[in-house]
């Protein structure tokens, strides 16, 4: 790398005091802007105010930048030493795109000066390079995309462990019900956050490195940090304006999920029942309010592009557009003052030509670097919303399969009996049933259950099988509170609706048994 870095060897700039004080006053205005208008809209967005639930007490505004922290660490660890081979990747891809910016120098050089074998040497290294460049990119994806399945197999096993834990699937979608759709969360958000994650670790860690090097080498051969220093100042300081200014993309992608997850339960509901649908003939209705979700996801969606319009307008601006000019400045400064200009010499200009051209790479790679560090916040919120939700999941699985009912009541181990004793059976809506139901039914007892709908018969079954809590009087049936799953081995239990498994017609028969 050190004879890449001596191209202005023979150009020996001399620091200029009204250039390093310029570019101190621009780092000054630039970051103390941006400073102040974060300070000005802090100081007038208010959070807002927190809704209280049962499963968790986050603050508003907080809770995706907690989970995102959270799951970041965690595919940290996953990775492990893999990181390190990204940024190995990294450096190698730096160091080839400096050698690709010499030699367009070279090129512009040699094409000045009208040396043709010098021209054709250069230009079929040049080809070489690329191709390099080329598999290295390839190897780079290859490798997070690997990385990206472990961070998903490992995140899917952690939220399954619960998920089917004592019927946790089943109190989510029918006690509980606090998520809607967790199936979306499991087999599409949680797919996306590890994509977006992979993508931005891969981003930043080029765009770190870039930074470090092209400053390091703007430093090394113009002899001052004022140009440094200056770009520095514009891109954070352009960064810390829009982040100041950003609206709250993580609430605005959230709640697109939930519509694209309703708008498909509502699909997925149809589906289900599409015969008693069509016998009844309520096709019309079923469509009216399946086309309504429909339309309040496209409004959603409308909304959302038309604020991503307006923030990536001002965004693009700052950091793209008007960075790029300001680039023009500080790429043509240091030669059109004269710190870098030649003598007259055909020689001397042709030198300046190459290592304008490569100071050009140089200003333009740190730009588009530190760019991409600093106008992440709107992938970060994203994240952040996905994480949430992927959080939200996990917390709230996790409390359902600890085994706690919610329930007052008490269940106790009796063999060969099953009884109730001032039992009280309640709804998951927190409608009452049942009040005061005692009643006994000893091994070889026929019991017949009868009443008119909604007086509580198979909501007495499903107490009994745990898949509902108790919420007052006691319960006593073989296994008792042992067990984790609230079912009984010695009590067969027939569902209402019939359930055809995956498999053969042997894999029917002996379910939930495994054939060896």
């Amino acid at each position: 790398m050190g004879r890449f870095a001596c191209a202005f060897r023979g150009l020996e700039p001399r620091p200029d005091r009204s250039v390093r004080a310029r570019a101190v006053l621009w780092a000054v205005v630039a970051s103390g802007s941006g400073y102040l208008s974060w300070k000005q809209l802090g100081s007038k967005r208010k959070p807002p105010k927190a809704v209280k639930n049962r499963h968790s007490s986050r603050k508003p505004g907080k809770s995706g930048g907690r989970s995102l922290n959270k799951l970041i660490g965690l595919l940290v660890k996953i990775a492990g030493k893999k990181i390190w081979i990204l940024l190995v990747v990294a450096v190698a891809r730096t160091a080839l795109s400096n050698r690709l910016a010499r030699l367009q120098g070279y090129l512009f050089r040699a094409a000045f000066l009208r040396r043709i074998p010098l021209f054709t040497r250069n230009l079929l290294e040049n080809v070489l390079l690329c191709l390099v460049a080329s598999g290295i990119e390839s190897s780079a994806r290859r490798w997070l995309t690997s990385i990206e399945l472990e961070w998903r197999d490992a995140l899917t096993a952690r939220i399954h462990k619960n998920y089917f834990l004592n019927m946790a699937y089943y109190k989510l979608n029918y006690v509980d019900r606090q998520i809607a759709s967790p199936e979306q969360r499991i087999c599409e958000d949680l797919p996306a956050f590890c994509h977006g994650v992979a993508d931005l670790s891969l981003e930043w860690v080029q765009a770190a490195v870039d930074a470090a090097f092209y400053a390091f080498m703007l430093r090394r051969y113009s002899k001052t940090n004022a140009w440094t220093a200056a770009i520095f100042a514009y891109v954070l300081g352009c960064g810390a304006f829009t982040s100041a200014f950003a609206p709250n993309f993580g609430k605005l992608f959230k709640r697109q999920s939930e519509n694209e997850g309703s708008y498909r339960q509502l699909h997925a509901r149809l589906r289900a029942n599409a015969e008693p649908v069509a016998l009844y003939g309520g096709i019309h209705k079923e469509a009216q309010v399946i086309e309504a979700k429909f339309r309040q996801l496209v409004r959603h969606n409308a909304q959302l592009l038309a604020v991503q319009l307006r923030f990536g307008i001002w965004q693009d601006f700052l950091l793209k557009y008007l960075g790029a000019t300001c680039a023009v400045g500080l790429v043509i400064g240091p030669f059109f003052q004269g710190h870098m200009r030649p003598g007259d010499s055909v020689a001397g200009r042709a030198a300046m030509l190459s290592n304008m051209r490569y100071h050009t790479s140089v200003v333009i790679s740190m730009f588009q670097a530190l760019g991409i560090l600093a106008s992440s916040v709107r992938k970060l919120m994203k994240l952040g919303a996905f994480a949430d939700r992927i959080s939200e999941l996990e917390t709230t699985t996790r409390s359902l399969s600890t085994g706690s009912q919610g329930g007052k009541g008490t269940i106790e181990a009796m063999e060969d009996e099953i009884a109730f004793e001032g039992a009280t059976v309640v709804t998951p809506a927190n409608a009452t049933l049942v009040r005061d139901l005692t009643l006994r039914v000893p091994c070889g007892t026929n019991l017949l259950v009868t009443g008119p709908n909604g007086s509580g018969k198979s909501s007495l079954f499903r107490v009994l099988g745990g898949l509902w809590p108790l919420t007052e009087g006691k319960m006593y049936k073989p296994g008792g509170q042992d067990l984790g799953d609230g079912l009984s081995h010695d009590i067969f239990y027939v569902p209402q609706r019939p359930y055809v498994t995956v498999g053969t017609l042997p894999d029917q028969l002996i379910y939930p048994l495994v054939q060896q």
